[in-house]
């Protein structure tokens, strides 16, 4: 179990979930292997959005994407 209070978690189907935990202010995700969270999906972006640290959350900022986050 880990210690950090938030996680990302990525489920695709046929695939097992996997868990990214969150401590950075800032984690981008997206197609493209430079985000710190590489979803290999098609209707994914490939700079898809950013999960933004807020005070004792995270809140989801869409880059504009056409399927939306």
């Amino acid at each position: 179990m880990s210690d950090n209070a938030y996680s990302f978690i990525v489920c695709l189907p046929g695939e097992k979930p996997v868990r990214h935990d969150l401590g950075a202010d800032a984690i981008s995700f997206g197609r493209s292997p430079d985000n710190d969270i590489q979803i290999l999906v098609a209707e994914v972006s490939k700079k898809h959005g950013q999960l933004v640290k807020d005070n004792d959350s995270y809140r989801v900022i869409d880059f504009g994407s056409t399927n939306g986050s």
